[in-house]
This record gives C-alpha cells, structure tokens and sequence, in this order.
C-alpha cells in the first residue's frame, strides 16, 4: 500500500486497516492508537520511542514496526522537530 494512501487515513482507518493487515494487532493496540488520536500521518512518524511512551507491550510494538517497515517508513528514522532542527544545526554550523 502507498504511504500517501496511508497518510490519508483518519483515526478510524488506521485501526481497520492494522485489524486487516495483520492478524496480531489487538484490539488493545488499536485501542490505545485510537484513544490518542493516531490518525495515517501521525502512524507514518511513529517511533519506537513514540510506542513506548504509548504503553504499546513489546509484541505490538514489533507488530507496528514490522509494518511500518512493510510501507516503506522505518520507525526510529530521524525526523526534523518543529521548526526543523536540521536548519538549526545549520545555523550554529555557519556562525561557528
């Protein structure tokens, strides 16, 4: 599946599609991902840490991992915080 399709998903999408893609995604899991608000875009950003602090067990955490690698978005891959900290890493890079 394209991640863009995915990225479209609304909360509820995610929790159907994740019940269908994989037979061990528990009801828990979606639970947990639907209480707070997981909608495609913010699955897509979804890092280990991220399971973590959600309270994901290490079994769904493996679950999600496995296809989030499956979509091509490995968990963990950095990504830039708000306001993007590779434009400031650039910015002490220059006044160095």
């Amino acid at each position: 599946m394209p991640t863009a399709e995915v990225a479209a998903f609304t909360v509820a999408d995610v929790g159907e599609w994740l019940a269908g893609a994989d037979p061990e995604v528990t009801q828990k899991t979606i639970g947990i991902l639907e209480e707070e608000e997981i909608n495609g875009r913010s699955f897509l950003k979804l890092t280990v840490e991220d399971m973590k602090e959600l309270g994901l067990r290490k079994g769904a955490r493996d679950i999600l991992t496995e296809l989030l690698a499956q979509l091509g978005t490995p968990p963990g891959t950095p990504r830039p915080a708000a306001g993007g900290a590779s434009a400031a890493s650039s910015r002490r890079r220059r006044s160095s």
